[in-house]
């Protein structure tokens, strides 16, 4: 997640890569996970790997203009399988917080889960 989320601040806290990320239809505003917000991890992970495709064009564009440590993290193609393993791992936790969380659930339900 500390990857993720360094790439996520990168983009979020400069300029010239939010207007470049911008700039793509279908991209999404990366966003931080919080401590408050259940799911926020989980949406973290979702929007690094539909946004990966850009992050990588981006950096074909404007390699020399960003951060070498954020470039060598978004190649990172294993940083890329680690976070859709990861985002595996915690669907069925996602599933099982909405269940709870939904306005009609009973103790039964949330211990089916």
């Amino acid at each position: 997640m500390k990857h993720i989320n360094e790439i996520s601040k990168y983009f979020r806290n400069h300029h010239a890569p939010c207007a470049w990320l911008q700039d793509f239809s279908g991209s999404l505003k990366p966003q931080l996970p919080g401590d408050t917000r259940w799911k926020s991890q989980m949406t973290a992970i979702d929007i690094f790997i539909k946004n990966r495709v850009h992050y990588v064009q981006i950096v074909q564009d404007h390699e020399h203009d960003m951060d070498r440590n954020i470039v060598n993290k978004i190649m990172d193609y294993n940083l890329f399988t680690q976070a859709r393993d990861l985002r595996e791992q915690l669907e069925p936790v996602a599933i099982a917080i909405d269940i709870c969380q939904s306005d009609n659930t009973g103790l039964a339900l949330a211990t089916e889960t």
